[in-house]
């Protein structure tokens, strides 16, 4: 045996999967993405879950959400796909992670599913937001009807780009000139728009709200920011509330 050989790690067999839906609301909406990930698996663990872990010298719990969350979005629904190397009872554990969950996260529901089911990432068509705007409903009225009536609706995003051949310390390689844009029609992403909200979800600050129904076509969503932009407003000045995520029923 080569005594500077590495260490082989061997990866935790799975034996059930838990998806969880689950909440971030209030100020833990302004954790990324990753620090929300972090947040869930110290949870996870103060609750005893046992996670499975991936191999290699950097093992990591297998557990992966229906999409990154946006820095400032609230999230009534999320989802967490949980992989364990031992069987649990799906109900004692939700006991159990509602105990010891942090502020500003909350887990409302859980369900066992096959160990073959597709990804969440992969099953999500789409998602229904509430979005505050600082405008009065009129003038936001226009601009939804606008957006409903138009046959194409342009959005600008960055162009992935292949990497340059040689490296960046190569001669041969060459020089970034700074990200490549392209437009992109979101007019088949937008499904509903309308200021037809429950009392119970409106806000007595001066906001209008609007419900809004986005659909994930192939593989491209729309981003709330992106939706908001449109209607003159950057996101930093609205709240979003994401109510549910829809799913393919395959």
């Amino acid at each position: 045996r080569n005594p500077a050989a590495p260490p082989t790690l061997k990866e935790n067999e799975v034996v059930q999967r838990l998806i969880f839906r689950v909440a971030v609301t209030g100020v833990a909406r302004f954790l990324s993405h990753m620090e929300t990930t972090n947040a869930w698996i110290r949870t996870l663990r103060r609750a005893r879950v046992p996670m499975a872990y991936s191999q290699g010298f950097h093992p990591h719990p297998k557990i992966a959400f229906e999409s990154a969350r946006p820095v400032a979005e609230e999230s009534l629904g999320s989802y967490m796909d949980i992989s364990v190397y031992k069987k649990v009872d799906p109900t004692l554990v939700l006991e159990r992670l509602k105990q010891v969950v942090a502020p500003g996260f909350k887990v409302m529901s859980v369900e066992e599913v096959d160990l073959k089911s597709t990804a969440l990432m992969a099953a999500v068509t789409g998602m229904d937001y509430i979005m505050y705007v600082p405008e009065n409903s009129d003038s936001i009225q226009e601009k939804l009807e606008a957006l409903l009536d138009a046959d194409e609706v342009l959005v600008e995003r960055k162009k992935k780009q292949r990497k340059n051949k040689g490296g960046r310390g190569s001669r041969g390689g060459r020089r970034s000139s700074g990200p490549v844009m392209r437009q992109i029609d979101m007019r088949p992403n937008i499904g509903s728009l309308s200021l037809s909200v429950p009392e119970a979800l409106r806000k007595e600050d001066g906001s209008t709200a609007i419900a809004v129904e986005l659909h994930r076509v192939g593989d491209r969503g729309m981003r709330p920011s992106e939706l908001l932009k449109l209607l003159g407003h950057e996101i930093e000045a609205c709240h979003v509330l994401r109510l549910r995520t829809r799913f393919s029923s395959a």
